[in-house]
């Protein structure tokens, strides 16, 4: 893909590789404190739930038991996305719900509220504040809905 530089200029850098790897580190160690559960702009599906860690720090858990190739995708598109330089994405990590780890230790009791499966895998997504949705291009929408080829 290519975009001129009217576009790339007019693009968050996002974060760079010191950045993102301090942000999945603390990801992987942060304890989590409560579930709440989704809304529209907090987390989308009613199985994910937005966390809040013992630090006050947020994130998105994606709970998709038992698709968890659609959990997999969370964390692939990440990496892909930082393979094709496109970094102003969240980070991905995988966390698996344990009673035993410290990380969900807390937060069982919301756990088994969601009716989430210990032992599952879920997708822990970097809360950024202040993000807006916003809706697919209309040219691509047109173009999936009539099964249209947009790489021509």
């Amino acid at each position: 893909m290519y975009w001129s530089n009217e576009v790339i200029n007019n693009v968050d850098p996002g974060l760079d590789e010191d950045t993102i790897e301090a942000e999945l580190r603390s990801l992987r160690s942060r304890n989590v404190k409560s579930l709440e559960e989704p809304t529209w702009l907090k987390c989308g599906r009613e199985q994910n739930r937005f966390v809040t860690f013992k630090d006050g720090v947020h994130a998105c858990a994606r709970y998709r038991e038992p698709h968890n190739q659609l959990v997999l995708g969370e964390v692939m598109s990440f990496y892909l996305a930082r393979l094709l330089g496109i970094h102003n994405v969240p980070a991905v990590i995988l966390s698996q719900v344990d009673p035993n780890n410290p990380v969900w230790k807390s937060a069982m009791n919301e756990v088994n509220s969601a009716e989430w499966r210990v032992g599952s895998i879920v997708a822990m997504i970097q809360w950024v504040e202040d993000l807006v949705r916003d809706k697919m291009p209309n040219i691509l929408k047109q173009a999936h809905v009539l099964c249209v080829d947009t790489t021509a």
